[in-house]
């Protein structure tokens, strides 16, 4: 059963669905909610979510589905699922769950498989961000007690002015404000930036934003979508500006051939 956030918004309905300019109808991104209890679209992150969402339509509508409803790899049939299959792009939402936990890992696997066959744009915040480097073999573990002394939004009630390295596709911008409110992060190996590249860094987490280098897959650790500090709240919708400009660029693409 998919849930709908925004209800005063125009919402599809999860019938199959090819994007856009050769159907007369908006783009549909899926908001995949990634929280143990599924967001409510009047509070808390929910709202958040609605509301810088709201400024795409009519160019964008949107729908939420749970996590809970796809995990299920045998019916992959099912509504949820040809909801997120339709979709021209994806939100990856945070959450409170640990990826560092074998449990979590498992339940989240049958959307790990979906999201290495989905093709389309993904944007991945926070937990979804950890969520895309763990689809890809990476680990992700604890943060630091330095991170929480310095960097942790709860504990310094500050944002952080964080530098971007110049190319990242979303942003023009080299230096956004921006808040943190992680428990961990995705663990710097190796192999890493032979899978994604990384534009954004700090002392106590150093993969902040991040790209996949062949498919249109987007991370960033902090939350773009939070209300708390006004700078932080302008800058993060300029990530969901470059995100949807992404995606329909992408639909034009799609239906120019």
């Amino acid at each position: 059963m998919s849930n709908k956030i925004g209800s005063h918004l125009p919402i599809r309905g999860s019938i199959q669905y090819s994007c856009s300019m050769q159907t007369n109808q908006p783009t549909f991104l899926c908001l995949i909610d990634n929280y143990p209890e599924p967001m409510r679209w009047d509070k808390g992150r929910g709202k958040e979510f609605t509301e810088a969402l709201t400024p795409f339509y009519p160019k964008i509508v949107w729908e939420r589905i749970h996590y809970a409803d796809l995990v299920d790899r045998g019916k992959i049939d099912s509504a949820p699922w040809q909801t997120v299959w339709s979709a021209d792009g994806l939100i990856l939402s945070g959450s409170s769950y640990n990826l560092s936990e074998n449990k979590v890992r498992e339940e989240f696997e049958p959307l790990a498989d979906f999201i290495r066959q989905y093709p389309k744009p993904i944007l991945g915040i926070c937990f979804g961000h950890q969520l895309l480097a763990h689809t890809y073999g990476f680990p992700v573990r604890p943060m630091s007690q330095e991170y929480i002394d310095s960097e942790w939004w709860e504990h310094t009630r500050e944002p952080v002015f964080l530098p971007i390295r110049k190319g990242f596709p979303l942003l023009e911008e080299e230096s956004i404000w921006v808040e943190f409110s992680h428990h961990e992060e995705i663990e710097e190996t190796e192999e890493f930036s032979q899978v994604f590249e990384v534009f954004a860094s700090t002392e106590a987490c150093r993969i902040q934003v991040m790209m996949h280098r062949e498919k249109p897959f987007f991370g960033v650790q902090f939350h773009p979508e939070t209300g708390k500090d006004p700078r932080a709240r302008k800058d993060g919708q300029k990530i969901f500006e470059g995100f949807v400009h992404r995606v329909l660029s992408v639909g034009i693409r799609i239906n120019s051939f």
